[in-house]
């Protein structure tokens, strides 16, 4: 083998070699050092794309929490006027039943009449 490569053939063989060998090496480098710079701007894009989903969750979460306060707010309200609609409901009642036939308007006291199941 080494008496071939010491021929004229045999150094063209072993120079091409060497530079199939090099081209290969510079282009191993450069493949590995494009696909680094790639890695490395998806890691930043991925970064980037996590800190504004934080930032979205948070502001999320603080409109989902200012509308539950709303909401217990406008629940308590509705269940303050459905106590006073219950108390006045009541009041009426009571001056319906302590009424009589003749003190009040007939047509009302037909309605009164309809929804208590009177005939």
């Amino acid at each position: 083998m080494l008496a071939f490569l010491l021929t004229p053939l045999g150094r063209i063989i072993g120079y091409a070699g060497v530079a199939v060998l090099l081209c290969g090496l510079a282009f191993g480098w450069y493949e590995i050092k494009i696909n680094q710079a790639k890695s490395e701007a998806l890691a930043t894009f991925n970064q980037q794309q996590l800190e504004q989903v934080v930032k979205d969750q948070q502001t999320l979460l603080n409109q989902m929490k200012v509308i539950q306060d709303q909401g217990q707010a406008l629940q308590q309200s509705t269940d303050n006027l459905n106590k006073s609609i219950k108390d006045q409901a009541d009041k009426a009642d009571l001056t319906i039943k302590n009424s009589t036939d003749t003190q009040l308007d007939p047509l009302f006291n037909d309605v009164v009449k309809e929804i208590r199941g009177m005939p």
